[in-house]
C-alpha cells in the first residue's frame, strides 16, 4: 500500500483500502489510516475470521468513525454478510468488480 492514502501499489483510484487479509486490515487500523480514506474494499473470504475480527470492539468503533465521517465500505460474498448496517455499506456479491462501485 502506498503509505500516503491506502491504496494499493499502482493504483488508479487513490485512498482506497483493499482488506486482502485480516491481519493487514488490523495493521491497517492500529496505525489510523482509516482516517485518510474514502473507501474500504472487503472482499469474500473466510466468514467465521471475519466474524471474530468484526466483533472486536476497537474494530467496531473504527468501521462506526469511518462511515460516520463519509467513508464508503464496499463488501463482497461473506464480507456483505458481517459488516454492518448503515447507509454507507454497499454489500455486494461475491465475484464483483469493485472498481464499477468506486466509478459511480
Amino acid at each position: 500500500c502506498d503509505p500516503i492514502d491506502g491504496s494499493p501499489p499502482g493504483s488508479p483510484f487513490p485512498r482506497i483500502l483493499q482488506a486482502r487479509t485480516l491481519e493487514f486490515m488490523m495493521a491497517e487500523l492500529n496505525q489510523g489510516i482509516m482516517r485518510h480514506l474514502d473507501y474500504l474494499v472487503m472482499p469474500h473470504g473466510n466468514k467465521k475470521v471475519i466474524h471474530q475480527y468484526m466483533g472486536q470492539p476497537f474494530v467496531q468503533e473504527q468501521f462506526k468513525m469511518f462511515m460516520d465521517r463519509g467513508g464508503v465500505i464496499l463488501a463482497s460474498g461473506n464480507a456483505a454478510g458481517i459488516v454492518p448496517s448503515h447507509k454507507n455499506v454497499k454489500k455486494l456479491p461475491e465475484k464483483v468488480d469493485f472498481k464499477k462501485y468506486i466509478l459511480k
